[in-house]
């Protein structure tokens, strides 16, 4: 299995408690047993339960800010090392039919805030130059998603 060299080692392990380098330097058999489990998976169009649970680890997100406050923290998933490898396997067969948009900054390799600010700032300037006016609205969604709660 290819994508075992992908995984990356010293990484904490799931809630299993199995590491990469269990799935790295396990034998042959285990290499054997998860490839006829994720094959499965793909047949059925399932994936059990167990893959997708996690643990939340709170961490700050800036070691200056007062640590009490509840949004000072992000939280950190630690996924099943089986699950991740999994998701490297999907990644790799299915990679030329997981393309994005070019207008898509968020969650992409070699992407940044200031590709997305850039990409704006050049169509404003665009249009306005040209003449045409520009409508903007704006979002803030970081109280959309979950806070973890700082315990003292």
């Amino acid at each position: 299995m290819k994508s075992t060299a992908s995984l990356k080692l010293n990484k904490s392990p799931g809630h299993n408690g199995v590491t990469a380098e269990h799935i790295l330097y396990g034998r042959h058999h285990l290499q054997v047993h998860l490839t006829l489990l994720f094959n499965a998976m793909l047949r059925h169009s399932h994936v059990p339960y167990e893959l997708g649970r996690g643990i939340i680890i709170p961490t700050l997100k800036d070691k200056c800010v007062y640590s009490s406050k509840r949004d000072a923290y992000r939280g950190i998933t630690l996924c099943s090392t089986i699950a991740k490898l999994f998701e490297l396997v999907l990644l790799d067969q299915y990679h030329d039919q997981l393309c994005s948009d070019n207008l898509q900054f968020g969650f992409k390799k070699q992407s940044r805030f200031a590709h997305a600010l850039f990409a704006f700032k050049e169509t404003v300037r665009y249009f306005t130059m040209n003449g045409g006016k520009v409508y903007c609205a704006f979002l803030d969604a970081s109280k959309a998603f979950d806070n973890v709660l700082s315990v003292c």
